[in-house]
């Protein structure tokens, strides 16, 4: 079973009422993804040192991979078990909201708000209550994917963002990027081909659905070079760079000039 520990409702006006959360409703909600404010040199630990020149043997032709595992069950059965608990937080919602999921939706901006705070009890909060009103609400699973994630918790990041994924109505390129973001994480964790893969079909979806997402080509560049590909993570990075060169990320540049010279001879 795993340790986490979920919040009870108990009076919604020990913290902040009910009725001035609402009342935020106009707040600017600023998501914490993950290759934008969470990652930084430190996560870039590339290949292990006892295996510095080795590659990976992956896949190139990115055909669909079966990832249809569940989120972690025994964190969304618990608060499903308490949904009892929750029964004046679902009372005032109906009388606040149009519906559940217009609800829903609400609380898991102020998750997000609360993230970016650094509240993180209050943030898991307003997640576990958006997944009670609404298990099709992608910004839960991604929201607790990305508290999973600061919790070094890996595995279980890419079971809620795979569930996220998977319920979204259209493709989302940046939680696909997230997701494939994990994923190289958890391959320089591990160094388990399986979740390398996982990335390079993420980014290359994302890549198709919109060409000019910089950030894809960003993580595809990491991707590629924490293979030991580092001419195609130099092309990769280029191709991002010239779409949008404020949005280039410097982690991965200084990566990518710790291993070899900029072969266009831009950066130094």
């Amino acid at each position: 079973m795993m340790n986490y520990r979920i919040v009870p409702l108990l009076l919604i006006s020990s913290i902040v009422s009910f009725s001035q959360e609402v009342a935020y409703q106009t707040v600017n909600v600023e998501r914490i993804t993950l290759t934008r404010a969470i990652f930084t040199g430190k996560v870039f630990s590339l290949r292990k040192q006892q295996s510095q020149d080795a590659t990976y043997s992956v896949r190139t032709d990115f055909s669909i991979i079966n990832y249809s595992s569940p989120p972690p069950i025994e964190y969304l059965l618990k608060i499903e078990s308490q949904r009892d608990s929750y029964a004046t937080l679902l009372t005032e919602c109906h009388h606040s909201f149009n519906t559940d999921e217009e609800a829903s939706a609400f609380f898991s901006k102020m998750g997000w708000n609360y993230l970016a705070e650094g509240d993180r009890k209050e943030a898991r909060k307003r997640f576990d209550w958006a997944y009670l009103l609404d298990q099709n609400n992608v910004e839960a699973y991604w929201g607790l994917g990305v508290m999973t994630f600061q919790e070094e918790r890996f595995e279980e990041s890419t079971l809620f963002m795979e569930h996220g994924v998977k319920a979204a109505k259209e493709k989302n390129v940046t939680l696909m990027v997230d997701l494939a973001t994990v994923y190289i994480k958890l391959f320089t964790e591990t160094e388990q081909p399986k979740h390398l893969n996982r990335a390079f079909e993420l980014i290359e979806k994302s890549i198709e659905v919109n060409p000019n997402y910089t950030n894809a080509y960003m993580q595809k560049a990491l991707a590629q070079l924490v293979n030991g590909k580092v001419d195609a993570a130099w092309l990769s990075f280029h191709q991002g760079y010239k779409i949008a060169p404020k949005e280039s990320d410097i982690h991965i540049l200084t990566n990518l000039l710790a291993e070899m010279p900029d072969p266009e001879g831009i950066f130094k």
